[in-house]
């Protein structure tokens, strides 16, 4: 509904909370005690250690909704001319098509972790190998670069450069 709705803050938080959560339920698989648990947020790195890429995308994820200064124009517009004229993006189709991009890796990511923690009761692997590492060639990646290539033609579309 977020993202239908151009919410871009919001879809930045829960796809990094959805993250956080996905990265505990790995780390809890090596974890015995209840006081070995550890908080979602450092469970990234334990999960990093299995998909890699990861980390790259936590670390967006954060500054995104951290709003840090590099993220200043893609929450706020300034008018120096006409101060009145300037205030905070809360919603932009643009970015949305971005968060999109972001909710199938969440969907790979689910997926290739969900076959980890489940590796003894199954039987036939889409997205691991019986070593327990990626595979290369996954379905779920397909989606992903399928959508590649079709948000870059919509985004060419809808957002052309001023030249």
């Amino acid at each position: 509904m977020l993202i239908k709705y151009d919410y871009i803050y919001e879809c930045y938080a829960i796809t990094r909370q959805i993250t956080e959560q996905i990265a505990f339920a790995y780390d809890t698989q090596f974890r015995n005690e209840i006081e070995d648990f550890q908080s979602p947020t450092k469970s990234i790195s334990k999960l990093k250690e299995f998909y890699p890429s990861t980390g790259i995308l936590y670390g967006e994820l954060s500054s995104k909704t951290h709003i840090d200064s590099s993220q200043f124009p893609n929450h706020y517009y300034v008018n120096l001319k006409n101060k009145e004229d300037s205030g905070v993006i809360l919603r932009s189709r643009e970015k949305t098509f971005l968060i999109c991009h972001r909710a199938l890796i969440m969907l790979d990511l689910y997926a290739c972790v969900f076959e980890h923690i489940f590796y003894n009761d199954i039987e036939n692997f889409s997205c691991i190998k019986k070593n327990k590492t990626l595979l290369k060639k996954r379905e779920t990646r397909n989606y992903i670069n399928f959508f590649g290539k079709n948000y870059s033609r919509l985004i060419k579309k809808f957002f052309p450069k001023d030249d």
